[in-house]
This record gives structure tokens, sequence and C-alpha cells, in this order.
């Protein structure tokens, strides 16, 4: 079950980690599936992944994943896509995935509106603060700390808060495989001492749009999830193809806004 204290823990801090979620045993199920899929398409970070493999799109249908996703989403969220990265850095600088701001020139603007969306990590080995575990800036998802927080990405070289980028507050991670990561994608967050080849999947997951700036900042961030695979349009699992169905019509609904 997921319970009221970790939503709350999720809304205040931008982050939960349910510990062991998954066990040995279907983690190297899990494992095994990734490097299917790894070996036969590659990475496919910017496309599909956990779409081209069963067990793995199972992922996004287990009940471990669901239960927290509906609970901090609400009812009707959409699949906004998978990622399977084998990593090729050893530093991430501080960024979030999704902003409150945008930079037009030397001018931080409002970008749209405040809409929920989460990122599931799944990492397929150990990972520790000195081995490369993703860090957050806690609390960093809310507005007003997140805009203030802009200049570290946009001046990363000038050291703008005057500590170096590993020195920024933030609270390491820490992860075994089988453990699950969820974070709002406004959460800022990277990672610092890492190493090539670490593995993780992820999940990527929205309220349901009910705007049509709700479209567009999909539409911006994510323009694939509009056209999703056959395997979640076809699929066995009510709750996948409902997560999906009505994502063509919306990108159709989007083009039409745009226009």
């Amino acid at each position: 079950m997921f319970e009221p204290e970790q939503v709350a823990h999720f809304d205040t801090f931008g982050f939960i980690c349910l510990r062991q979620a998954f066990s040995t045993g279907e983690m190297r199920e899990i494992t095994r599936a990734a490097e299917r899929v790894w070996q036969h398409a590659g990475d496919q970070s910017g496309r599909y992944f956990a779409e081209l493999d069963e067990r793995l799109t199972h992922l996004a249908d287990d009940e471990r994943i669901h239960e927290p996703i509906s609970k901090l989403l609400g009812p009707g969220y959409v699949f906004v896509g998978s990622e399977g990265v084998i990593s090729d850095y050893t530093k991430s600088q501080w960024h979030a995935d999704r902003r409150y701001y945008r930079l037009d020139g030397e001018q931080w603007e409002q970008e749209w509106i405040d809409y929920p969306r989460i990122k599931v990590m799944m990492y397929l080995e150990t990972l520790t603060k000195d081995t490369g575990c993703i860090r957050f800036i806690l609390g960093s998802h809310r507005q007003q700390y997140h805009q203030a927080l802009g200049p570290q990405e946009a001046k990363a070289n000038e050291n703008p808060f005057g500590v170096d980028e590993p020195d920024v507050p933030a609270y390491p991670v820490e992860s075994e495989p089988g453990d699950v990561v969820l974070f709002n994608q406004y959460l800022w967050h990277g990672l610092h001492g890492g190493r090539k080849g670490r593995r993780f999947l992820a999940f990527k997951f929205a309220a349901k749009p009910s705007t049509a700036q709700h479209l567009k900042t999909l539409h911006l961030y994510s323009p694939n999830m509009f056209q999703p695979h056959q395997s979640f349009l076809n699929s066995e699992s009510t709750r996948i193809r409902d997560m999906v169905k009505d994502l063509p019509d919306l990108g159709e609904q989007h083009a039409r806004n745009a226009s």
C-alpha cells in the first residue's frame, strides 16, 4: 500500500524511494529483458524501450508502480514514454526535466503552468553517492524555489551560488537493484562521481491532460508520446490501453490548436 505519509513525503520533498519493491529474482528477469532490447534495438531513450519487450511493458501496469502513480497523479493519468539508458557520462549538471521558466536572452519567463509529471527510475546496479547515484535538491519542484535555482543551469560555469556544482546542498539517493525512485520532473537533480556504463530504466507519466496548455507542454517535451507503440495500444491489459488510447486524438487536437 502506498500510504498517506508517502504521499506527503513526495509532495514535500519532490521524490520518494520505494525500497526493494522488486525481488532479486524479478530484477534478474527485468535486467535480462533490458539486455535483449539493448542488443536488438540499442539505446532507445528518445523513442521506445519498455514497449519493445513484454516483460518490461508490464512494469507500467505493475501494481507497485501503478498505485503510487495513481495516488500522486489522480485518475486518467497518461503514459508519456520509457527509456533504457546505458550511461556514457560521469556527471550530470544540475537540471530539471521540466521547467517553470524559459530563458529568452537574459530574461527569465514563466513557462506555461504547473502540470504534474512523474519519472519512475529503476537502476540495474548498486549506486552510492560515490559511484553516481542521483541527487535531488529537496523541495525544488516548488515554483519559487525552482525558479530561484535557474542560474545554476544557465550559468553553471560561473558558480552562481558561490560553490562548485558537487557542493550544492542536495540529497543523494543511494539505491540497490529492486528499489524504485519516483520524482516530480520539476525537481532539480544531477549526479557527480559516476562511472560510464551505469544502466537504468525509466517510465514517465503525466496527469490527465485537460487543457490546451497541458497538450502544449507535453508536445514540447515528449512529442513521441502521441504515437504510442502498438504493444501498448493493443495490450491485453485494460490499464495499459487506458494510459494511451486517447493520445493519438490528443495529438491531433494539439496540432489543430497550434495551427
